[in-house]
């Protein structure tokens, strides 16, 4: 599709996107494809259903081929998609509905379908500017509450165990910040594997 082809070539090209995140993007744009070709949706105002595609997303597994199999609902249904996973989805398919928008390929009006007015009272506070007082900013309309997940962080005898295996003051510098910054483990298995190959 043309306007999915421009958008994801202007996020690789025109802003320097990584590859792994325009190829995400472009799964993301897929499934929001698929979904509205198995409905017999128009993708260009498809937006005003986004809450029976999250319901869709939640419950449609991806076959190994690439195909899109059968919903799976219903009570004690397992999802196939966290929360996570979905509003990352949702970002990828107002990147493409906004981009569309701008190039004349999506009427103006399905940007109120995936955006809202909102105001800043609901962003933590060092989000706000200081004596900015009430702004006024466009948010997303359809997106999940991601539950909360605690950081499981790295042991005092880990960190000194760490810093002994380092073998320069470069690698002590990393640890120290590592440590000082409360990195999680996986990022500390990283570390330990780069400071044993230096």
């Amino acid at each position: 599709m043309r306007p999915a082809d421009h958008w994801l070539r202007h996020l690789r090209f025109g802003q320097h996107r990584a590859e792994l995140t325009t190829k995400a993007y472009a799964g993301d744009v897929a499934l929001y494809l698929s979904w509205c070709k198995r409905t017999s949706r128009d993708w260009r105002v498809a937006a005003r259903d986004l809450g029976l595609f999250m319901v869709w997303l939640k419950y449609t597994p991806v076959q190994a081929d690439g195909s899109v199999g059968t919903v799976v609902s219903g009570p004690g249904a397992v999802p196939v998609r966290g929360e996570r996973r979905i509003n990352r989805v949702l970002t990828g398919v107002r990147g493409l509905l906004a981009h569309a928008i701008r190039m004349d390929e999506v009427p103006p009006w399905v940007l109120g379908q995936i955006y809202e007015l909102a105001d800043t009272r609901d962003l933590p506070q060092e989000a706000h500017i200081e004596g900015a007082g009430l702004e006024y900013r466009l948010k997303a309309r359809h997106r999940l509450q991601e539950p909360e997940s605690q950081v499981d962080r790295t042991s005092d005898e880990a960190v000194v165990a760490m810093f002994r295996a380092c073998r320069n003051a470069r690698d002590r510098l990393i640890v120290l910040l590592l440590a000082r910054s409360g990195c999680a483990r996986a990022r500390w298995r990283g570390c330990a594997a780069r400071t044993a190959t230096c």
